[in-house]
Formats: structure tokens, sequence, C-alpha cells
């Protein structure tokens, strides 16, 4: 059977996933932070770890976006985005810019 996880409350796995999602707003820009995935085939079986420690980002900072129209119909409605001023880390760059849409996200 499978083993039990210890999640923090940073971090969400998502049913049937290979991954583990960090919750936006958990981490601090500037900070370093390190992950450690600790596994074994079955109890008392071989066991094997994995350490992966990273700077977390600033994220870019002073800009703003605007959406034309503000309202609209789903999948009728055609959305200008226009973001400007925004401000990165000079290794960041290019900077760019991406909009989705969430449905029946459980956070």
């Amino acid at each position: 059977g499978d083993l039990p996880a210890v999640w923090p409350s940073c971090c969400v796995v998502p049913s049937a996933s290979n991954y583990f999602v960090i919750r936006e707003g958990s981490l601090i820009g500037g900070n370093t932070y390190t992950v450690v995935l600790r596994a074994a085939a079955y109890a008392g079986g071989p066991k094997g770890e994995a350490t992966l420690s990273f700077v977390a980002n600033q994220p870019p900072s002073s800009g703003s976006c605007k959406s034309s129209p503000t309202k609209g119909m789903a999948l009728t409605t055609s959305f200008n985005l226009h973001c400007q001023h925004w401000v990165d880390d000079k290794d960041d760059k290019p900077l760019s810019y991406k909009w989705s849409r969430l449905v029946n996200v459980d956070w």
C-alpha cells in the first residue's frame, strides 16, 4: 500500500499527480527554501532521499494591468489585457505576461 505523506500547509498534492504545488503567497521573495523528498519502495525496503534548495524569486512590482471590457460573456466576449510599468530584476528579463482562467480550484 501507499505510505502516508506529510506536507506542510504551503503545499498541495493533487490526487493522481506526480507533482506538488506550492500555494501562492506561501514563499517570501529572497528567502532560501529546501525541499526534501524521502521515499521507500515498501515498509522496511530500500530508501532514497533527494534534496533541492532554491531562492524564491522576488515578484515584479510597481505595475498594473487593465482589462477592456471589464465585463463580458465567457467564450463570447473578446477581452484586451494591457499591462504597463512593471519593474523586475534585470536577471529575470524578459518579463512576460500570462493569464488564465481557473475553474473548480480547491485551495
